[in-house]
């Protein structure tokens, strides 16, 4: 299983409330991942797939055909998923990977509450390559070199700081208790000219952020793509559009494919 906190938006939107914004991902136990790369294997693949394969040239290179293998004893046959891609943006263009991979259903069912998995597996469902690199790394607890930070979070049971101080309208987290630990006041809040609406702002890793470009599939890569809140990207793209740049360290980088 993969852990993954969504938007709150989306979460309201598809599952009736901000606050269940815990949708873990349930996989099939059949995929082989490598996120700094941003390869994924399916050791368990029916059927060859070319036909989601929209290049003539990525068809015919070979890399994502099937071959033979053997998993305790039974035959079966393994490929590597193709990171499909779409153009997006209205007023920027970009390009965004995506990966169909198998994972089991996952839905309501009576008297078992809203997050038990289904016996069967759905068909491959289409997820963001960058997403997908970001939850795998968290999963294999890569959380980065700050162990003082480390420390935090794994006190906190949280995988990062904006799902300690950026609470939804339903949050998760205990805001009194966020107050307290930094010794402020409601009123000492409230009088921030900058402070924004709670019930407004997303919780958590929801989305990344690609730091400097994301016209290649190894753009989607975590040595390339920060994860983040949503708010938190929405502010960057902001910046870069008004600026015109990516603004990353010391380079002079066109925003024209960004999001």
């Amino acid at each position: 299983m993969l852990e993954r906190t969504i938007c709150p938006g989306m979460s309201n939107m598809h599952h009736g409330s901000q606050s269940d914004n815990d949708q873990p991902i349930i996989l099939d136990g059949n995929t082989i991942a490598i996120p700094s790369l941003g390869m994924y294997f399916n050791t368990n693949a029916a059927r060859d797939g070319s036909s989601k394969i929209k290049l003539a040239a990525d068809r015919e290179s070979g890399e994502y055909a099937t071959s033979p293998i053997s998993v305790n004893g039974s035959n079966r046959l393994s490929r590597k998923l193709y990171p499909s891609v779409e153009e997006k943006g209205r007023k920027i263009k970009y390009k965004q990977y995506s990966i169909f991979l198998p994972m089991f259903k996952r839905s309501k069912q009576p008297g078992r509450g809203a997050k038990k998995a289904k016996s069967e597996t759905t068909a491959s469902t289409p997820i963001s390559l960058h997403r997908l690199n970001n939850m795998f790394t968290f999963h294999i607890g890569t959380h980065g070199n700050d162990t003082e930070l480390n420390a935090l979070l794994k006190e906190e049971n949280v995988s990062c700081l904006e799902a300690l101080y950026l609470p939804t309208g339903e949050s998760q987290i205990d805001y009194d208790n966020m107050l307290d630990r930094h010794g402020l006041t409601q009123e000492v809040v409230d009088s921030w000219s900058e402070n924004a609406d709670r019930e407004k702002v997303p919780q958590g890793q929801c989305d990344n952020d690609h730091c400097c470009h994301r016209n290649h599939p190894i753009c989607n890569s975590h040595y390339a793509a920060l994860p983040m809140s949503h708010t938190a990207n929405t502010i960057n793209s902001i910046i870069r559009r008004m600026c015109g740049d990516w603004c990353y360290g010391m380079s002079i980088n066109a925003y024209k494919d960004g999001n």
